[in-house]
């Protein structure tokens, strides 16, 4: 823990100072440890940070935190809205408020008319692989998206917009699912189990997926919502003794509620505001983390001076 003095630094300054690349890179170069990194307090103490006049410190920290203020302001906005989106699942498919006649299945009494079937039963289900990573031609000068459920770790939201790496169509040949479309339901099926997003661009897979494209019976909004809302059923169907994973045979005798497609396109219709306004703050946020980090070491360094940046962020607040 640092804790700036504040005649001479402030605390907010010394936050961005610390990801100025030569600080950062720095930093790094002072790791003592072999399988676990680490640096000792003395290697810190004597750390080297750009310090201009303490007025400077504060205009360049004011400048940085307005971008992340309105970055935290989108990411709770989009929380929100995606526990307004579950309640709402909650309401119509779980507790099934406002329905008055219901009939026995697997799952229990459920509404008249709906059914109760096995997944594997009412959609398609596919995996994915890795393209050789010992061929340059799969990956280098890569055009197609190609995801692992590292993309999905600390995540913000539940929509996929971007991943690490890329595949050439060298690469996209390698991988029996091919190019998967916008709208696809994926679950991470180890490394951990249980991650979910739907995409927002075409992508491809790697072997640590389960994913579901877009079909008629279960869209893929119900889809997200269901496996949050069964994820320890659907980690208990998970097996493994050095990690856990739950293949696509276990995965598809799972049982799951399908309502009338009234009611699913209702649902659709009363939720797509809701991610509508989600992806766009997601994006908008991308495009701010983007000139956040192109203006950070250009203000700690002194290349870019205060007023100037100061109207570019003015200019997509």
């Amino acid at each position: 823990a640092l804790r700036a003095d504040e005649k001479h630094l402030h605390y907010k300054f010394l936050l961005y100072a610390l990801q100025f690349p030569p600080v950062h890179n720095a930093l790094l170069s002072r790791n003592r440890g072999t399988t676990v990194p680490r640096v000792l307090k003395t290697d810190i103490t004597t750390l080297e940070i750009p310090c201009p006049p303490f007025t400077e410190q504060c205009r360049i920290a004011e400048v940085l935190g307005a971008l992340d203020d309105k970055i935290d302001l989108n990411r709770r906005m989009n929380r929100t809205l995606e526990q307004m989106a579950q309640t709402i699942f909650q309401s119509w498919f779980i507790d099934f408020d406002g329905h008055t006649e219901f009939e026995e299945s697997e799952l229990g009494p459920i509404p008249k008319g709906w059914e109760a079937c096995a997944i594997g039963d009412v959609v398609n289900i596919l995996g994915g692989s890795t393209p050789s990573t010992k061929q340059p031609e799969f990956w280098e000068g890569g055009v197609h998206h190609w995801t692992t459920p590292k993309d999905l770790s600390g995540a913000q939201t539940s929509l996929l917009l971007s991943t690490e790496r890329k595949v050439t169509d060298a690469g996209l040949d390698k991988i029996g699912s091919g190019l998967l479309p916008v709208d696809t339901f994926l679950l991470s099926s180890r490394a951990p189990v249980g991650y979910t997003t739907i995409t927002r661009i075409p992508l491809a897979i790697n072997q640590g997926y389960i994913a579901i494209p877009p079909n008629n019976r279960l869209s893929s909004y119900y889809l997200l919502h269901w496996a949050k809302a069964n994820l320890e059923v659907i980690k208990g169907r998970a097996g493994g003794t050095t990690f856990q994973e739950i293949s696509k045979r276990n995965f598809r005798p799972i049982p799951v509620l399908v309502p009338s497609q009234e009611v699913l396109r209702a649902f659709d219709n009363k939720i797509e505001p809701f991610f509508q306004r989600v992806e766009a703050n997601q994006r908008e946020s991308l495009s701010l983390t983007a000139l956040r980090d192109t203006l950070l070491p250009r203000l700690i360094s002194g290349e870019l001076r205060v007023p100037e940046a100061e109207g570019m962020v003015e200019d997509v607040l």
